[in-house]
């Protein structure tokens, strides 16, 4: 198993990074980048018009990261796991190796989950040092930028293994994603009350560092669950969905 992850990894890797789709959402993650030095840049131009390190990394960089792209992401990588395989009549030839098929999907998750997550590593870490340029002192590392760098990451591989999951029996999973996470997760996250631990996001706010303002539009209404309930409910929904999503491709005849 491990042996044939070291090989097929960094091949899968290759064929995502050649993907069209692939650098159209690596540029879109470069867009807190350039906003973050925008506003600096007017803010050292008119100290009048200056945004706090505390509020613009939170209000913007991540809600832009945790309510937008990487839900997005997710539901783009994740579904198209296998259904890329199925539209480019690849799967036949792939499965056709002599590996058990449950490695196949686990080693493509893997490949996918390992580039997003170094792209998603990036754009937080520099916008956090742009955002935050001057003032990188161990408080601020470890209270505001390792817990909204886990945050995402861990967002990331919640939601990208379960719809990895469900593309391997929803044909059109990325629809179905869509609404998911700009209906369903998009309104119930914000009621209050134990409704809202109903959704991924609740989980992965909850991981998040507190914010520096009052009704913080990404944090509010949250009635955060503790860190380390968030982290097992993250790590234990990506596990099942990998578990369930490697016995249904395993089982399961793809027209291809």
């Amino acid at each position: 198993m491990m042996a044939f992850l070291k090989n097929a990894v960094p091949g899968f890797t290759k064929i995502l990074f050649r993907k069209k789709r692939t650098r159209i959402l690596m540029a879109l993650a470069l867009l807190p980048w350039v906003i973050v030095s925008i506003v600096k840049i007017i803010g050292g131009l008119s100290p009048s018009l200056s945004l706090t390190a505390a509020p613009l990394f939170s209000e913007f960089v991540m809600t832009f990261f945790v309510q937008f792209f990487i839900p997005l992401l997710a539901v783009l990588a994740g579904s198209s796991l296998i259904r890329d395989e199925v539209e480019e009549k690849t799967l036949s030839s792939l499965t056709s190796r002599p590996v058990p098929k449950a490695n196949l999907f686990l080693a493509k998750f893997l490949s996918s989950t390992l580039f997003w997550w170094v792209v998603l590593l990036a754009a937080v870490t520099v916008s956090f040092l742009i955002a935050y340029f001057g003032d990188y002192s161990l408080f601020v590392v470890t209270t505001r930028f390792l817990p909204a760098l886990a945050a995402a990451l861990l967002g990331y591989l919640a939601y990208s293994s379960l719809f990895s999951f469900l593309s391997t029996f929803v044909p059109k999973t990325v629809i179905l994603g869509i609404f998911f996470i700009f209906g369903w997760e998009s309104v119930v996250q914000y009621f209050p009350g134990s409704t809202q631990k109903l959704t991924v996001a609740h989980y992965v706010k909850s991981l998040l560092p507190p914010a520096p303002m009052k009704n913080t539009f990404l944090l509010v209404q949250l009635e955060p669950s503790s860190k380390p309930w968030s982290l097992a409910v993250l790590l234990g929904l990506s596990l099942l969905s990998l578990l369930l999503g490697a016995l249904l491709f395993s089982r399961k005849e793809y027209n291809s």
